[in-house]
């Protein structure tokens, strides 16, 4: 007699199994220029352009209490997915548009989070 029965998968195992793809590609993209122009390699624009949805983008704690002067001629910044914008640890990041009267932020997904950002 076997004392150890045969396992059989559930659905809740094979759910959770098949989520996991999802969960392991969210990824933090790192904010590593205040640069502004559109196309500068990890400038806040461009690793919002590059994120997948779930992912964070996430300031390098070099820029704590600093500011990335948003051009206004790119317009606001946009998000169409599902990610979260962080501010370095032991500080925040201004995000100044430079009094022009235009949003900072256009978003196209209700679940963007923003944290230890600064709006001016």
């Amino acid at each position: 007699m076997n004392k150890h029965p045969r396992l059989r998968p559930s659905a809740s195992v094979f759910l959770l199994v098949s989520l996991l793809p999802a969960f392991a590609r969210a990824a933090t993209l790192a904010v590593t220029s205040l640069a502004d122009d559109g196309s500068t390699v990890g400038s806040l624009r461009v690793q919002l352009a590059a994120a997948a949805s779930g992912d964070t983008v996430a300031f390098d704690a070099a820029f704590a209490d600093q500011a990335v002067l948003l051009d206004s001629a790119l317009g606001p910044l946009v998000v169409q997915r599902n990610v979260e914008i962080a501010g370095p640890a032991g500080g925040r990041v201004a995000l100044d548009m430079q009094n022009a009267a235009c949003p900072i932020l256009q978003s196209f997904d209700p679940d963007v989070s923003v944290t230890l950002l600064l709006v001016r």
